[in-house]
């Protein structure tokens, strides 16, 4: 036996096309899409068949390529997908009688055998972007249809790794899916090396500053001095405004840098010295005898 027999036989298709004609001309290339789907339908390819009901529905939106969409659908074992299809021609109305009637008697037969599947909030954030099969799904725990069949989850969020599960259904069956996330995605700690390089770099310039700071203090108490006759008691020119305060008071701020900035340098030397070198060796006597210990 054919299998476009099998799946109706061409004078059922034939029939079922004549009782789909539109009040109204179809638009061309709708109806050539549908006339290809009648063909691949009683040819048994329902693939093409789908696809071609599918298009010419979108083109002139008739209860005929739908009606037939979801008799495809439902032949190839996408029950939740037919139910659908199936509701959506009821609403749209324009069917015959009898095909009227064949499609509500699908959605009693389909309606309880239908899988379902509720996604609820699990690890993941609630900014995280979730995929069911492709599509954007949210964690609303709202028992949806959907086709009978291995089906694949898929959750980003923001710090962690992508995750993904894969999961079946089958018919009359609710399953449950949670939205997690994959590993954390943890900032990676600087390495000791680039540690000790900031501190070589930090602690030249501070030296650099420091040794400014002490030959700037050197030069301005040498012109100090001289000004003074070489005596140090000059205290009295600070509030006497003579213009020589100026350099008392730069020679005290540039051995304050000077002093400060050498100090912190030479600090930062020793740190990063001491850091990048391997821990003491250990000695220790026992019973076995002395043992080094790194």
């Amino acid at each position: 036996m054919r299998r476009g027999r099998a799946l109706g036989g061409g004078a059922a298709i034939l029939a079922a096309a004549l009782a789909l004609g539109p009040a109204r001309a179809q638009d061309a290339s709708g109806q050539s899409l549908y006339s290809e789907g009648l063909s691949a339908y009683e040819a048994g390819d329902l693939s093409v068949a789908c696809e071609r009901f599918r298009k010419s529905f979108e083109l002139d939106e008739r209860p005929a390529p739908l009606f037939m969409l979801a008799k495809c659908s439902e032949k190839q074992g996408k029950t939740a997908t037919a139910l659908a299809h199936y509701e959506s021609v009821l609403r749209l109305g324009g069917l015959k009688p009898a095909l009227r009637d064949e499609a509500v008697a699908a959605v009693s037969r389909l309606g309880p055998i239908v899988p379902k599947v509720v996604v609820k909030q699990g690890s993941a954030p609630l900014t995280a972007v979730a995929r069911l099969d492709g599509r954007l799904v949210v964690a609303d725990e709202i028992a949806r249809p959907i086709d009978p069949g291995p089906h694949q989850l898929e959750v980003e969020a923001a710090g962690f790794e992508p995750y993904s599960t894969a999961f079946s259904v089958e018919a009359s069956v609710t399953a449950t899916v949670t939205l997690e996330v994959g590993a954390s995605l943890s900032p990676q700690a600087p390495s000791p090396s680039s540690g000790r390089l900031g501190s070589f770099i930090g602690g030249g310039v501070a030296s650099g500053v420091g040794l400014v700071g002490l030959l700037s203090a050197a030069a301005t108490g040498g012109v100090i001095l001289d000004q003074c006759g070489g005596s140090l008691g000059c205290e009295q020119r600070v509030v006497t405004g003579e213009p020589s305060d100026a350099l008392v008071v730069g020679n005290a701020v540039s051995w304050g840098l000077g002093l400060v900035g050498a100090g912190v340098g030479i600090g930062l030397l020793i740190h990063a010295s001491i850091s990048g070198q391997p821990a003491p060796a250990a000695v220790s006597a026992g019973a076995d005898g002395v043992r080094l210990r790194f």
